[in-house]
């Protein structure tokens, strides 16, 4: 017995029909905020476009945390900040002071703003992977390690 089933353009997953999705479309509520780890090893220029298609796409709410001391913040990653808001993106900056164990600070934060992403670079040598490495291991939420 031969049974056709009509299936929609939207029903696909990237255009692959084996990938159907359900009825609905939950992809809007997947990441309410994501929490973007910057350091001095990442390129945060990269790693802030990312952010922004991920909160354009996904509604997403963003906070950036910056490590490292308050006066090191670049005015590029402020005025970044403030064009995500400008953007419609809901966006904080928050500076964390480095020498403390970073991965156990960005974890906590992810963990007390209920972050449902947690986006990181992998570059910067040995302690950019290091580092994802950690979180990856201990964050309450997924994380996306941006090369």
């Amino acid at each position: 017995m031969c049974v056709r089933i009509r299936v929609s353009a939207h029903s696909y997953v990237g255009g692959d029909p084996d990938a159907a999705v359900g009825g609905h479309d939950d992809h809007e509520a997947m990441f309410e905020t994501i929490l973007l780890a910057i350091d001095g090893s990442s390129g945060p220029d990269a790693l802030l476009a990312y952010a922004q298609r991920l909160a354009g796409h996904y509604g997403s709410g963003v906070l950036v945390v910056c490590i490292g001391a308050t006066s090191s913040v670049s005015r590029s990653i402020r005025r970044q900040v403030t064009q995500l808001r400008s953007d419609g993106v809901p966006a904080r900056l928050a500076v964390v002071a480095d020498g403390r164990d970073t991965a156990a600070v960005i974890v906590n934060l992810a963990d007390a703003w209920h972050a449902d992403l947690l986006l990181v670079g992998s570059e910067g040598g040995a302690a950019g992977s290091v580092m994802a490495q950690r979180l990856l291991e201990s964050s309450p939420c997924p994380v996306l390690a941006v090369p």
